[in-house]
C-alpha cells in the first residue's frame, strides 16, 4: 500500500477539527453521539511476513512486515437533521430520523512510513436509504463480516475504495407486498488511483437483492456487479472515460479485450468486469438462527452454464441461548479448481485477472475479494520466482492475466465467535488445496496444501475505557510454516456526557 494523503499529525488535527465543528451548532448538535478511540497494534512473526489471518480481512490496516507497530485514531459522529414520530399499535411511539453521519480512521504503520486514512466519509441516511461519499468499510452480500473466509465480491481485505454510493442497506419491504417481498441494493462510482497498470481508472459497482417470505423462513437472491474502466496508459488507445464508457460497463457490455496480436487498443466492450450471483435463506426456530448462502463468480457469460462448478457455499448458525457463550459458527467451502474447464483456452477467463486491465481485482496491493485467491504480493512470500509487479514499468514488461497467481483451489473454512462478558474472541481455521492459475508453469503444480489459523480475543477494562486485544496466527503446510502474535490496546476517549465538566445542549 502506498503512502496516502498526509502525515499522521495532520490527519489527527483534521479529525479533531471535525469533532469541534460538529459540536458548535446547538440547533443540530448531537455531541453525545461522538465516538472517539485511539490505540496501537503490535504485530510480530517468525518469518519475515505475517501469518495469513493476521493481515487478511482487516481493510489493509495491518502491514505484512515481520514486526511492525500500527497506530490509529478513529472518530465518528451523527447529527439528526429532522425527525418524525408515528403512533404504532399499543400506543407506542416510533421515531424516524433523517441524519448526517461522518467518520475518520487515521492509521500509521510500515514503521511509520505509511500514513493513510482507512475511512473518511460523510453520509446522509433515512431509514435504510443512504447517500455516502468517501472511504468507508463495506461488505456486500450475505456472508458474515467477521467469520467468513471472504466474499467473492468485496471481502474487507483491501483498504476501502473511495466512492460515492447510493444504497438501500438492508432489506426493505416493497409497498403493497404485505411484507412478503423485500429489496436492497446499491450503485456506486469510485476511483482506483494510480497504483495499478491502468492509471486513474474508475470503479463501477452495483448490487440488487430480493428477499421473499415472512416469519421464520426467508429466501433471498441477487447479484453484485463490479468493473474497472477508463483510465489512461501510455501506448494504449481506445480507453473511454466518458459517460458512454460508464454506460458500457453499467449495462453489462462485454469486458474489454485486446485483438489478437495487439496490446495497444481496447476492443469488444469496456472495462474489466466481474459479477457474483448469490442465493441464500434465513431460518429461525426456538433455539437457533440459521443462514445458508451460495455465491457463484461470473467473469464472462460462460459461468452461467450448468457445467460451471465454481462456487462458495456457506452456513451460519447462531444459538439463541446466551448461557452457551457461543455467538456464531460459520462453515464454508470454496471450490474453483475446474475454473471454466469447458471453455476453449483462448477466451477462458482467469478469475480476478484480466488481459488488458492487468492489475485485476486488486486495490493497493491487496485482493479485493476472497483473500484465499493469492496475488503476487502475497505469493512472493512463498516463492522466490514470483515477484510483485512494478506497475510503472513498460507495457511489455507486465504480463497479462498474471497478477492473481492462485485462483484455482479447494478451501474448507470454519469460524467461531464467543462472548464471555468482558472477554470476547474468535477462532478461524482454513484448509486449502492450491492449484495456481491457468498458467501451465505455475509453481503450485500439481497442488500444494496449506492451513491458516487464528485465535484472537479482546478483554474490556470498563473502569479505564480500555480494550486489550491479543491474537495468535499459525500457518503450516507446503507453502509456509509461520506463527505470529498480535497485541493491541485501545482507549475509548470519554466525550459528551461521559466527560467530566461537559454539559450537553
Amino acid at each position: 500500500m502506498k503512502k496516502h494523503l498526509h502525515p499522521l499529525i495532520k490527519i489527527i488535527r483534521l479529525t479533531l477539527l471535525l469533532m469541534v465543528l460538529g459540536s458548535m451548532s446547538p440547533a443540530y448538535s448531537q455531541f453525545d453521539s461522538i465516538q472517539v478511540s485511539t490505540g496501537f497494534l503490535l504485530s510480530t512473526a517468525s518469518k519475515n511476513y505475517q501469518p495469513f489471518w493476521n493481515t487478511m480481512k482487516r481493510y489493509g490496516t495491518v502491514s505484512d512486515l515481520q514486526t511492525d507497530l500500527s497506530l490509529y485514531l478513529r472518530a465518528k459522529n451523527q447529527h439528526v437533521l429532522a425527525q418524525t414520530s408515528d403512533l404504532e399499535e399499543g400506543a407506542m411511539v416510533s421515531y424516524t430520523s433523517f441524519v448526517f453521519e461522518y467518520g475518520v480512521s487515521a492509521y500509521s504503520n510500515t514503521q511509520f512510513k505509511n500514513n493513510f486514512l482507512e475511512e473518511a466519509y460523510g453520509r446522509f441516511a433515512y431509514k435504510n436509504f443512504t447517500l455516502t461519499g468517501g472511504r468507508f468499510e463495506e461488505i456486500l452480500g450475505g456472508v458474515d463480516r467477521e467469520l467468513s473466509s471472504g466474499s467473492l465480491g468485496i471481502s474487507g481485505n483491501s483498504i476501502p475504495i473511495p466512492k460515492i454510493s447510493l444504497a438501500i442497506t438492508d432489506f426493505t419491504d416493497l409497498p403493497f407486498a404485505n411484507g412478503l417481498v423485500g429489496i436492497k441494493g446499491s450503485i456506486a462510482h469510485g476511483w482506483l488511483g494510480s497504483n495499478r497498470f491502468m492509471k486513474s481508472s474508475m470503479y463501477h459497482e452495483k448490487s440488487l437483492f430480493l428477499r421473499f417470505g415472512a416469519g421464520s423462513l426467508k429466501i433471498y437472491g441477487g447479484f453484485q456487479h463490479f468493473a474497472e474502466w477508463g483510465g489512461s496508459r501510455e501506448g494504449i488507445s481506445g480507453l473511454d472515460n466518458s459517460f458512454k464508457g460508464w454506460w458500457n460497463v453499467a449495462s453489462f457490455k462485454s469486458s474489454a479485450r485486446k485483438p489478437l496480436g495487439s496490446i495497444e487498443t481496447v476492443s469488444d466492450g469496456s472495462g474489466d468486469q466481474r459479477s457474483v450471483l448469490e442465493i441464500g435463506g434465513y431460518f429461525d426456530n426456538e433455539f437457533f438462527s440459521y443462514q445458508a448462502y451460495a455465491q457463484v463468480p461470473v467473469e464472462s457469460g460462460d459461468e452461467l452454464r450448468l457445467k460451471n462448478k465454481s462456487l462458495l457455499l456457506g452456513v451460519s448458525i447462531k444459538p439463541k441461548n446466551e448461557e452457551l457463550n457461543l455467538r456464531n459458527v460459520v462453515v464454508e467451502v470454496l471450490y474453483t479448481k475446474e475454473m471454466n474447464w469447458f471453455v476453449k483456452s483462448r477466451p477462458r477467463q482467469s478469475y480476478y485477472n484480466n488481459e488488458f486491465y492487468r492489475t485485476g481485482w486488486e486495490y493497493e496491493d491487496r485482493v479485493i475479494g476472497t483473500p484465499l485467491f493469492l496475488n503476487r504480493q502475497r505469493a512472493s512470500k512463498y516463492f522466490e520466482e514470483i515477484q510483485p509487479i512494478n506497475w510503472d514499468t513498460t507495457n511489455a514488461g507486465i504480463p497479462e492475466n498474471a497478477n492473481i497467481v492462485n485462483n484455482r483451489l479447494f478451501g474448507f473454512h470454519v469460524g467461531a465467535s464467543y462472548d464471555l462478558g468482558l472477554l470476547k474472541g474468535k477462532v478461524l481455521l482454513t484448509y486449502t488445496v492450491n492449484y495456481g492459475n491457468l498458467d501451465p508453469n505455475t509453481p503450485f503444480a500439481p497442488n500444494m496444501t496449506q492451513v491458516y489459523t487464528l485465535n484472537e480475543f479482546s478483554y474490556e477494562v470498563p473502569a479505564y475505557n480500555l480494550n486489550l486485544k491479543v491474537g495468535l496466527g499459525i500457518d503450516f503446510g507446503e507453502l509456509s510454516g509461520n506463527f505470529g502474535g498480535l497485541f493491541g490496546l485501545e482507549w475509548k476517549i470519554p466525550v459528551g456526557k461521559n466527560k467530566p465538566g461537559f454539559e450537553a445542549y
